[in-house]
């Protein structure tokens, strides 16, 4: 319900465009047309002047020829008709020769010039040709009577006349020439007009377009501006002068329960709950009293309940600033009430979860200056709300990180951030007795509903995490450099890592054999029922000992003693199973190798018991190696094997070599 002027549509379209250039185009030719067409005539008229002059020359010359003698004007025609084809005739009603007989147009001409007439000119056509004919009158003079006297002539008689003839075709393809000049210089004025209406209507098709495009903007706009006043989440009225509502939108009514018919020309304050005061405020804002702020007053529904609204109008002013009306715009105040009641809990949530979290969490306004403070801050930096509070964020950054923390500040200004959400960037800390330490910062900007702007830093205290990645460096490097080979694997089996230890024993790179099962190494030896136990043993979570007899990159066999085990994450869930290995291939042939000797033992035992035979001793230590291998002291071997007993004492030799003080006494 909104009062609308909307501006009168185009009148000018793209079919009064193409009218007006169908209208121009044909006057356009039309002119051109007529142009050339009026050229070609004057041009046409030209060239019958020019052949008049020429005609009027000759007569001149043959007028001057008259005071000779006839034959000699006679030769001159002659002459001129072989040149130029220029026809001359002497003629007369009277001649006395007949070869000076008038023709028919000369016998007009001549009768003419008895009635008056000075002179005949016409275009006629003779044996086929167009002719320019020409003739005046020659009167009689004094010395025309000496022959022409008899006839009955007497001084300025007309006694007959020159006619002159003069050839039209070279005039008339001299005007052709030049007719086919006029008509290109004219199609060309066309084609230069046609062009210049063509690129005109373009360029008028464009305006309107430009303005068919703003008309139709408007029209939404309107329209938009219509949808938004009846729609709009809040109300809007407007009244007269003397504070009776003339417009009001869909909003208000749906908010105070009245049709549009009941309150249009209401005085405003009837929707009041104190009409008195509302009346005073009213008539006194439309009297011009000086704008105020935005305003809480009690509305009363038709349904007779009340509820609190926010109003902010403004007074309409006409010509000279005189008062025309006000405009206002209510709103339903009640959520707003419980909106910053919940807006106060959510705040003092917001400062329960803030003290309680184990990160520190510190705000800062656009100076940079500290504004807000966690007790997880307090117990990071070592300073107490009240005493950072107001302080700049430089008092908790070391010299040489500050310039690195200003330039993010300055990207969180400019609308991006420090960094990508959820991931921080490391850096380090100033403690209260000054004390730098490492930390982990995630910064962001935002905005209050006053337009200030703020920044807000998490920052984590990440000294006992940087220990634990010594640690585990150090760890990776004892794997790394570990005498045992290290295998991980994913849960499918696919290898993750080897250490240089697997490389040095397989011949295979962790590239060569990075995603792949570690049954690339197996001989085909051992059983599938074998590794069913393993998988069974290392998937329930148990740990597996065994040996594999395995193949290397370079096709030799070599045996390892495995013990794999499962590696799980926080929640006990298995991630990885990792096997450490230790070639044993050398201590396999050493068994071997035992067994070998335990069967050659076990051929002489019999002669070894009855100490009969061939007794293995050694050469160095003088012990003798029983039927199971061991070697053993031989009175050890005798007494057991035999019912002899010993004695012990030093040889003179052993006396010299181990007391040689007592030799000597």
């Amino acid at each position: 319900m909104i009062r609308t002027n909307p501006s009168p549509p185009l009148s000018f379209t793209h079919r009064h465009l193409r009218l007006t250039a169908g209208l121009f185009f044909a006057l356009m030719t039309l002119a051109v047309a007529a142009s050339a067409f009026w050229s070609v005539h004057l041009l046409h008229n030209a060239m019958l002047d020019a052949a008049e002059h020429t005609a009027r020359k000759i007569f001149d010359r043959d007028a001057l020829y008259l005071l000779t003698p006839v034959n000699m004007t006679r030769e001159e025609h002659q002459l001129k008709s072989q040149e130029d084809g220029t026809l001359g005739h002497i003629t007369s009603l009277k001649p006395k020769n007949p070869r000076n007989a008038p023709d028919a147009w000369e016998t007009n001409a001549l009768l003419a010039f008895e009635q008056g007439r000075t002179e005949a000119i016409s275009r006629e056509v003779n044996q086929g040709q167009p002719y320019l004919r020409f003739m005046k009158p020659v009167k009689t003079e004094q010395v025309c009577l000496a022959c022409h006297g008899d006839q009955g002539y007497h001084l300025g008689d007309i006694r007959g006349g020159i006619s002159v003839a003069v050839p039209l075709n070279p005039y008339l393809a001299l005007a052709r020439a030049r007719t086919g000049n006029i008509i290109a210089a004219h199609a060309v004025l066309w084609a230069v007009g046609a062009l210049g209406i063509f690129f005109g209507v373009r360029l008028m098709r464009q305006r309107i377009d430009r303005q068919l495009q703003a008309e139709a903007a408007l029209r939404r706009s309107r329209e938009e501006f219509e949808d938004l006043f009846n729609n709009a989440p809040i109300g809007f009225h407007e009244l007269d002068t003397e504070g009776r509502i003339v417009n009001i939108n869909q909003t208000e009514l749906k908010m105070m329960g009245y049709s549009a018919k009941e309150l249009l020309g209401q005085f405003v304050w009837k929707l009041s709950a104190n009409e008195e005061i509302a009346r005073k405020a009213t008539l006194a804002k439309l009297a011009g009293e000086p704008p105020r702020a935005a305003f809480e007053r009690i509305y009363r529904r038709k349904d007779g309940s009340t509820f609190p609204v926010l109003i902010n109008d403004r007074t309409l002013k006409g010509e000279g600033g005189v008062v025309t009306g006000s405009r206002a715009a209510i709103q339903d105040y009640t959520e707003r009430k419980r909106t910053e009641e919940a807006l106060h809990q959510s705040q003092a949530r917001y400062r329960a979860v803030t003290n309680s979290a184990n990160d520190a969490i510190v705000m800062a306004d656009a100076d940079g200056k500290i504004v807000g403070w966690n007790r997880s801050a307090e117990r990071t930096f070592g300073y107490m709300e009240a005493e950072i509070i107001g302080q700049p964020l430089t008092v908790l950054i070391p010299p040489h990180y500050r310039s690195l923390h200003t330039e993010g500040m300055r990207r969180v200004e400019a609308g991006g951030e420090h960094h990508i959400i959820g991931k921080m960037i490391e850096m380090e800390g100033l403690r209260k007795d000054g004390s730098a330490f490492p930390l982990e910062l995630s910064l962001a900007g935002w905005t209050d509903d006053e337009g200030r702007h703020f920044y807000s830093g998490i920052l984590r205290d990440i000294t006992s995490r940087r220990k634990m990645e010594v640690k585990v460096r150090q760890l990776s490097l004892t794997v790394e450099q570990s005498p045992a080979s290290v295998v991980i694997t994913n849960t499918a089996g696919d290898i993750q890592y080897v250490n240089s230890k697997f490389t040095e024993v397989t011949g295979y790179t962790l590239e060569e054999v990075l995603g792949k099962n570690p049954r690339v190494l197996k001989s085909g030896e051992k059983s599938p029922e074998a590794y069913r136990e393993l998988w069974q043993n290392i998937t329930g979570g148990k740990e597996w000992h065994g040996e594999f007899h395995n193949r290397k990159k370079n096709g030799d066999l070599y045996w390892e003693s495995a013990s794999i085990s499962s590696i799980r994450d926080l929640a006990g869930r298995i991630t990885h199973y990792i096997a450490v290995k230790e070639d044993i291939t050398v201590q396999k042939k050493a068994a071997a190798e035992r067994e070998k000797l335990v069967t050659e033992l076990r051929e002489a035992v019999v002669s070894v018991k009855s100490l009969s035979g061939l007794l293995p001793i050694c050469s160095g230590c003088k012990k003798i190696r029983d039927d199971k291998g061991y070697w053993s002291q031989v009175e050890s071997y005798v007494q057991k094997h035999s019912e002899a007993t010993f004695t012990h004492s030093l040889c003179p030799d052993c006396v010299k070599k181990y007391f040689p003080d007592l030799d000597e006494s």
